[in-house]
């Protein structure tokens, strides 16, 4: 009774602590001091210690089971990085996982279509295009980097990086850097379409039928925006330029705020925050035009009709918006002109958060604030953040939320969201361009700010499923039973590049290793933003080649914990008996338990070096029996 009443009290006493975390941010990871050097500590292993370097534009992604991905970026120390690195807010721990430690590396491109584990993109930053797919591949194309020669430039490349075999795939577009791309005719497909080389871009979407979508960005001088729209196939591979102009600097055409247009485009544009709606609609907001004014328009692309619509903020450059109050809803709010707002956010209703940025190419102003945006509604919320430019941000005690916590301003940042839907906020420059962090920082949403203005989820969708056997021989046949909810369709990832979209479904694996397995699911409305809601269920399958026993011919038990026992090696024994013979055929030792090994000992007293014999039958899961019989040598 004492103790369930100290549980009590204790909820009691916490609770509204653990409630006031909501509209709060926490500096999680990272110094609070710039231009840090990182620690990568060993490569493919997690540790408190390690953080990437402060960066700046890398490249990110939020996978499907829920840990952030960063490659490249640019730093203070050097050319743009070539490392790639993974997050896992369950553990709050940093992984380096591919790449170099040192910048400018050139791009390891392999085969065009074969994944190898050596393959890699070169170093690169300013903005890479990113996508995650229905499978949970993680793509990469373009920026400011480095080629198969090491020579600096545009890139165009088109870049896999599958999660579950750790393996990058270099998919289309040139490996050489400044590519002046191939347009053919709009709305054609073609195996000779490849969009120009280019950078300052993420305004990317993946449509209901798994094609990537980018807009935008700037090519050549870098002075030169563009507007033009490409779409990507991945069943054949193949570009596709859907609008847009295919010149660079279009003043493009605003239409009728609120209303699609056939003839309506936005102007060229440095495109950084993107967003998809509910409805599968795209969305992206502000960014810089070719003579480096940033912007504060709001953008909806609808693929089924292939038109945009201007929606909110003005159609001219350098607009200084309208904050309002903060959490107070008004048709008249908009965040100030911006560029370098890469940092955004989707929730699970399909509403948009963006976060900071920069006022012009120099960052002479940067920004904060922490934005809402209501689809249905069509308005912005402040919901964080300093209405100043240039705010110094405080970062209290690491891992500890508090009211006064911010983040600096800063452009540049990235942005991912956990599976509770929290909002992450990495890495950016500060004023002047000068100072690039690696701090990374949460914020958990404030539902009493926005709670009136969400839409409400009208049915659970929820990816569970459970599997025949995770562990057993090659070749292993596993049944997998779907036990997800309310989900209209399915896409499995067996882990071993297969796939299926039946509810259930079997496969065999033909090879040993291990393998890990995904189920996505979706509703027909909703699936992307509830994907990156923990809408993916991930389980692992174990597979062994069972024929492959092994005794050692030799052991030496001296107690230096190297070799001090004999044992049978192997996986898949059911059963087993397992004997040593002296010389002169009396039996020393027996054991029906693989975990048992013989220590030298006969009696209670260490055996003299020598040779004995093994006799070994055993059981293998398949029902297969082995029987085996040899030498061994006793060693001091």
């Amino acid at each position: 009774m004492k103790f369930n009443f100290l549980i009590f009290f204790f909820f009691l006493l916490f609770s509204p602590i653990l409630r006031a975390q909501q509209g709060m941010w926490t500096w999680m990871h990272g110094s609070s001091v710039p231009n840090s050097l990182g620690n990568y500590g060993v490569m493919g292993k997690a540790a408190p210690g390690n953080d990437p370097p402060g960066l700046y534009e890398p490249a990110n992604w939020t996978d499907l089971s829920g840990k952030f991905w960063i490659f490249g970026g640019l730093n203070n120390f050097g050319p743009s990085s070539g490392s790639m690195w993974m997050f896992d807010p369950q553990t709050n721990n940093w992984t380096w996982m591919h790449g170099s430690s040192s910048g400018g590396t050139a791009g390891v491109y392999g085969i065009q279509g074969v994944p190898a584990a050596g393959n890699i993109p070169g170093a690169r930053s300013f903005g890479s295009a990113t996508w995650v797919d229905a499978a949970g591949n993680l793509w990469l194309f373009g920026g400011l980097g480095y080629d198969v020669n090491g020579a600096s430039g545009m890139l165009s490349d088109l870049w896999k990086y599958t999660v579950a075999t750790d393996m990058w795939t270099w998919v289309a577009g040139p490996n050489t850097i400044n590519y002046g791309g191939s347009y053919g005719m709009m709305n054609v497909q073609s195996p000779s379409n490849a969009p120009p080389a280019r950078y300052e871009t993420n305004a990317t979407w993946v449509d209901a039928n798994g094609n990537l979508w980018l807009f935008g960005g700037a090519i050549a001088t870098g002075t030169d925006a563009m507007n033009d729209l490409w779409k990507f196939d991945l069943s054949v591979n193949q570009w596709t330029w859907m609008h847009g102009s295919r010149f660079p600097n279009p003043s493009g055409n605003y239409g009728i705020k609120g209303l699609p247009g056939i003839a309506n485009d936005p102007p060229g544009r440095e495109a950084y925050s993107a967003f998809k709606d509910g409805s599968g609609n795209f969305w992206f907001f502000g960014g810089g035009e070719f003579t480096f004014p940033s912007a504060n328009d709001l953008w909806k692309f609808d693929p089924v009709s292939a038109m945009w619509a201007w929606m909110k903020g003005s159609n001219i450059s350098g607009d200084s918006g309208r904050v309002g109050s903060q959490c107070v809803l008004a048709s008249s709010n908009n965040p100030s002109s911006r560029l370098e707002n890469r940092a955004c956010w989707t929730d699970a209703c399909g509403n948009f958060y963006t976060m900071g940025g920069g006022n012009g190419n120099s960052f002479s102003e940067t920004y904060n604030d922490l934005w809402y945006y209501n689809v249905t509604g069509n308005e912005w919320i402040l919901v964080n953040g300093s209405g100043h430019v240039n705010p110094a941000g405080n970062w209290g005690v690491m891992t500890v939320p508090s009211a006064s916590n911010e983040p600096s301003g800063r452009g540049g940042s990235v942005g991912f969201t956990d599976i509770k839907g929290n909002l992450w906020y990495f890495g950016g420059a500060g004023t002047g361009f000068g100072p690039k962090f690696n701090d990374l920082w949460k914020y958990v949403p404030d539902t009493n700010c926005i709670n009136s203005h969400t839409c409400i989820v009208q049915s659970t969708l929820q990816s569970a499923f459970v599997s025949s056997s995770q562990k057993g021989c090659a070749p292993l046949q596993v049944f997998f039973t779907n036990q997800s909810l309310g989900a209209a369709t399915y896409s499995w990832n067996f882990g071993d590049g297969t796939g299926s979209n039946a509810s259930n479904t079997v496969h065999v694996y033909n090879s040993p290793g291990t393998y890990n397995v995904s189920l996505v699911v979706s509703n027909g409305t909703r699936s992307d933003s509830l994907i990156r809601m923990n809408c993916v269920a991930v389980d692992s399958c174990v597979v062994w080649d069972c024929g492959k026993l092994f005794v050692p011919n030799f052991f030496s038990p001296n107690n230096d914990g190297i070799n001090d026992k004999l044992c049978v090696y192997g996986q898949c024994l059911e059963s087993l008996s397992f004997s040593i013979f002296d010389r002169w055929g009396e039996k020393v030792f027996e054991t029906t338990d693989q975990t048992v090994g013989w220590d030298g000992r006969y009696k209670g007293q260490m055996e003299n070096a020598g040779v004995f014999m093994y006799s070994f039958n055993g059981t293998l899961t398949t029902g297969e029996k082995i029987n085996k019989k040899g030498n061994i040598t006793l060693m001091r």
